[in-house]
């Protein structure tokens, strides 16, 4: 055959009309007609035409065997052989032209995959699950990841290989790279796209049946290891852990501001995390039911119920005024068509249900409000829903013994969701036996932010405050 290419190029010089048909590979040919000279495949039922004479050299002639095969075969089988045909000049290999015709026939692309197995997450798993594999998968509207997911847009899932998603999660890892080439930031986030490649890839291994795939090109590649930490990395690490707790006079000017901030939801959210010292994303998914009635001889009018956690284990708090007030207060503002304490307040995406919770970037906002210029914690450029909780958890295991706490770890009672109470079935917080000493560290946190409160409220100066303070608790252990 490819002595004949020279044959068929002199017979389009002179503008001849010929068919030179390949020996090796029923249905190959070069066709001339006038001027023109083509690849084809011709047989008795196609006369198709594949590239231009001068599209494939001498070299090619296997690649254009093994093409022509495979659309005959496709003929055989009833499908059309035009399409991966029209692929072939734009794909690499036979196996990729076939992919891309299977595409436009109907098979799954990257995006096809990445949506549907986020549906299946959304249904599945739990929100904060679902939300991270978008976030990492760059699905999520307007994601800072997007452009660095161009690799495999538009692509067949059956050609994506283990270098494709190196190069996505390269693409993540290179914006974290500083001038000098080293890689100060990103290694996190490239592991996490990593981890949501692979257990996508598995899902669609698993449902091989409606994905067609059953080869993973993600199980191979290995997570990113962070450089080795250089002097300067732990000096600014250290610093970082130096950063202070909130003092009691800067909590008392916290609450002020809560009390000014615009949105109102937002603020009685951002007051219930500061009396709980929970964490602010487990605050913002608290379903109204977790928030029951105390008995009517209790010292507390509300209690959280925490739970169930895997195990099907509750755990309770005891809410003081602060806490319980904050409660109330969302409870008679809750909406019937919404099940969270803090429900969502606006549409997320065109068709949203408002039938979710609120995020915790709503706190976020409310606190880089309170570190703006001017405002009460202009001073503090660093302070956030995190500091407001390390500061619960240091003031009461540094002073525990003041408030005649059992250890230094009885703040952990409040703290760690590690010590389920109860089954489905035992809803009485009474039964827990640790739940005497969770009401004697969430009063003593009341008590601190009620005084930090009033010593703002009087403009007292950060010494007069520890001053004030330390006078009522000489007071306060004296009385009888």
């Amino acid at each position: 055959m490819p002595v004949f290419v020279n044959v068929a190029t002199n017979a389009a010089e002179r503008k001849n009309s010929l068919i030179i048909r390949d020996t090796a590979c029923a249905g190959l040919a070069i066709r001339v007609q006038g001027a023109a000279a083509g690849w084809y495949l011709i047989d008795r039922k196609r006369n198709l035409k594949i590239a231009p004479l001068k599209a494939y050299g001498v070299d090619a002639i296997d690649h254009l065997r093994e093409l022509v095969s495979r659309a005959r075969a496709i003929d055989a089988d009833g499908g059309d052989p035009a399409t991966i045909l029209k692929e072939a000049l734009r794909s690499a290999s036979v196996e990729e032209a076939e992919a891309k015709a299977g595409v436009k026939a109907g098979e799954w692309t990257w995006e096809n995959l990445r949506d549907t197995y986020l549906d299946d997450v959304k249904a599945n798993k739990a929100a904060d699950t679902y939300r991270g594999y978008r976030s990492a998968l760059g699905a999520a509207t307007n994601s800072k990841l997007a452009p660095d997911f161009e690799q495999v847009l538009g692509k067949p899932i059956s050609l994506i290989r283990p270098h494709d998603i190196r190069l996505v999660r390269n693409s993540i890892l290179d914006r974290g790279k500083n001038q000098d080439g080293r890689q100060v930031g990103n290694v996190r986030q490239a592991n996490l796209t990593l981890a949501a490649f692979k257990s996508c890839f598995s899902w669609a291994c698993e449902n091989y049946g409606l994905t067609g795939l059953t080869e993973d090109p993600a199980h191979q590649i290995k997570p990113t290891q962070k450089p080795r930490k250089r002097v300067e990395d732990i000096k600014a690490e250290e610093l970082e852990l130096a950063r202070r707790p909130l003092t009691q006079l800067e909590l008392g000017k916290l609450i002020q501001f809560f009390e000014t901030y615009y949105n109102p939801q937002v603020r009685v959210l951002c007051m219930f995390q500061l009396t709980t010292g929970q964490r602010i994303e487990t605050v913002v998914s608290i379903p109204n039911f977790q928030i029951i009635d105390a008995l009517d001889d209790d010292p507390f009018e509300k209690v959280w119920r925490l739970g169930p956690d895997k195990s099907e284990k509750y755990r309770f708090l005891p809410l003081p005024d602060f806490a319980a007030s904050a409660a109330n207060v969302a409870l008679r503002s809750a909406r019937p068509d919404n099940r969270w304490l803090f429900p969502q307040q606006r549409r997320r995406l065109k068709g949203d249900q408002l039938d979710g919770h609120m995020s915790k970037r709503n706190a976020s906002s409310l606190f880089e409000a309170a570190r703006s210029e001017g405002a009460k914690l202009s001073g503090l450029p660093w302070v956030n829903t995190h500091d407001v909780r390390r500061t619960f958890i240091s003031y009461l295991q540094t002073n525990w013994r003041t408030f005649g706490f059992e250890t230094r770890l009885s703040t952990d009672l409040v703290t760690h969701a590690n010590e389920g109470a109860g089954t489905v079935s035992q809803t009485i917080y009474n039964k827990d036996p640790n739940f005497a000493e969770k009401w004697k560290v969430l009063s003593a946190w009341d008590e601190y932010l009620a005084y930090g409160y009033q010593y703002a409220c009087e403009g007292y100066s950060e010494q007069q405050t520890r001053e004030a303070w330390k006078e009522y608790l000489v007071e306060r252990n004296d009385t009888p």
